[in-house]
């Protein structure tokens, strides 16, 4: 931040520029007068960016300070104005901006009136789960088809957030549309489905097969992938997008052009064939396939990517998986007397996943649709008969009626009981689960994962934990994917609820996420993550300090679920 190298023009009656390394310029559609006093401005952000610390024994959020710049007031002489705000490389680029803001800004207003009317219409045709609440429906549905979306390279795409996380990330994405993709064929915004796997589909690394985790944020990235065909190494490490992208197509099937249809079959060769040709003694190794038909890959392939610190007797080891068992990796520690040794043993892709291997066949699923080889298209239909054949006795968990978190290569298991569990149920399904197993799973989510929110003056179901951890109070990234609730994972709690007949534990989950929408952050949208209420609250409101808490960042396009 630089506070005092602004530089200010007022222009004219109805447009400021303001300049500082790139230009601002601010308009309006009504006449204002400006009027200069310059002065520094201390900024408190009390939640700061959601993360949170113990302060005198009570958990807190992390402060931040900043120094601003006031530059002046702006007095409207009409008792209603429209304010612009429009930034630029140049000063012309952004003087053009407002210039075209303020002339369309009825048209604007009128359009955006006319898109909520129409999506309305079209919500109105189907039948409302939840009687009574259809304007807040149709308000989720219009935030997350409208006020989300940026341009990329030519694509329209969801922005993973707001603020600091507008960065659009392809498994958020992928996890997004998963969710919302009939919505959005509902509502005419088809465009954002075919910009994101398009997008996804032009960063695909030549050798690996692995998409990106996100889009690349440095013009020198850019130029790198325009050079050689892939970003830097650091974009592709742990990126599970490549089969969240093909098993959710497989599971949604929604309408895309030949073009396109001839760029994923391109996709999905490479990444079989890349998978097929995988080495488990490859630092960084992209996934393998092995003889059972499942593949086995990084502990933190997949959006369960987060890093922890340990500490054992002394010895200190940074970037260890949060996906594995903090007492394995001390464990490891203590066992080898040695920091680098002990993280070294999580660099190679030797962990079988269960989410990961449920979308691994619906991948292998539709790569069977995709290609035009019969010797292959018998192949494929092979290894997936073998993977499902494998997939329960691999993974089931029978004394708890769930599945393990994780399973190593040489067959130790992880019986720590995660979401990642009822992503597998959700994109598996009855394929390899009986009644009575998805029934147990359920027993499983109410005793260990559920998370339950206040409506009415009751608790109601709410959502699940990323991790039945003994980490339940979330104060920054080491707890990012321990005890805290994800939302944009309650649908595959919805649909394990749907298929065992739970309806009314389905509508409980509906209206308390359409409350958290509407009561609390930023409203009309719905958080990244929340944590649990535990902890010392120093200002308890009876009314909500038995709720979960929002933290992090404070809105996520992926949870803002409509399907």
């Amino acid at each position: 931040s630089d506070p005092e190298g602004y530089q200010l023009k007022a222009e004219e009656p109805r447009l400021i520029t303001v300049f500082n390394e790139r230009w601002l310029a601010m308009g309006a559609d009504a006449d204002f007068s400006w009027v200069g006093e310059r002065h520094g401005w201390d900024l408190l952000y009390r939640q700061g960016a959601g993360n949170r610390e113990i302060v005198d024994g009570r958990v807190c959020f992390r402060r931040e300070y900043f120094r601003g710049v006031v530059l002046g007031r702006i007095r409207f002489t009409g008792p209603s104005a429209h304010l612009f705000i429009a930034a630029g490389a140049t000063e012309d680029e952004a003087k053009t901006k407002i210039q075209h803001a303020t002339v369309l800004a009825s048209k604007l207003a009128e359009e955006r009136t006319g898109r909520f009317d129409d999506h309305v219409a079209k919500l109105a045709g189907r039948p409302s789960p939840l009687p009574g609440r259809e304007d807040a429906i149709a308000t989720r549905a219009y935030v997350m088809a409208e006020r989300f979306g940026m341009r990329v390279d030519g694509s329209h795409v969801p922005e993973s957030g707001g603020w600091w996380f507008r960065t659009p990330w392809f498994m958020s994405i992928f996890c997004g549309l998963m969710h919302n993709w009939q919505t959005l064929e509902l509502l005419g915004r088809t465009d954002l489905i075919e910009g994101a796997v398009r997008l996804s589909l032009k960063y695909q690394h030549p050798e690996t097969g692995q998409l990106p985790n996100r889009i690349p944020e440095l013009k020198s990235h850019q130029d790198q992938w325009a050079e050689n065909g892939r970003l830097p190494a650091e974009y592709y490490q742990g990126s599970g997008a490549i089969v969240h992208l093909f098993a959710w197509l497989a599971t949604a099937r929604p309408k895309l052009d030949d073009v396109l249809e001839g760029e994923l079959r391109e996709a999905f060769l490479r990444s079989y064939r890349c998978f097929k040709a995988g080495d488990p003694g490859k630092r960084q190794g992209t996934p393998v396939l092995q003889d059972n038909g499942l593949l086995t890959t990084l502990p933190s392939y997949g959006w369960m990517s987060g890093r922890r610190h340990v500490r054992a007797e002394g010895i200190n080891v940074g970037d260890l998986p949060l996906r594995v068992d903090r007492a394995w990796q001390v464990e490891d520690i203590l066992r080898f007397r040695d920091g680098h040794y002990a993280w070294e043993r999580y660099q190679f892709p030797t962990y079988y996943l269960p989410e990961i291997n449920a979308k691994w066949i619906r991948m292998l699923e539709l790569g069977e649709t995709l290609v035009d080889d019969a010797a292959l298209v018998a192949e494929l239909r092979e290894v997936r008969r073998k993977a499902v054949a494998n997939y329960k006795s691999l993974f089931w968990n029978p004394g708890v009626g769930y599945l393990y978190n994780l399973v190593t290569r040489d067959g130790r298991v992880d019986p720590m009981v995660t979401s990642c569990g009822l992503e597998a149920a959700g994109f598996l399904g009855e394929t390899v689960f009986s009644r009575q197993e998805l029934e147990q799973m359920w027993q499983a989510v109410k005793s260990h994962l559920l998370v339950m929110r206040h409506h009415a003056g009751r608790p109601a179901a709410f959502g699940v934990l990323a991790k039945d951890s003994d980490q339940r109070v979330f104060l920054g990234d080491e707890q990012y994917h321990e005890a805290v609730c994800w939302p944009r994972e309650t649908p595959y709690l919805v649909s394990l609820l749907r298929r065992i007949g739970e309806q009314d534990v389905v509508k409980q989950l509906l209206t308390t996420n359409l409350d958290h929408m509407l009561d609390e952050t930023v409203v009309f949208f719905a958080s990244e993550i929340l944590s649990l209420p535990e902890g010392v609250n120093s200002a308890p409101n009876p009314a909500t300090c038995h709720d979960p808490v929002p933290v992090k960042n404070p809105m996520q396009w992926a949870s803002l679920w409509c399907d």
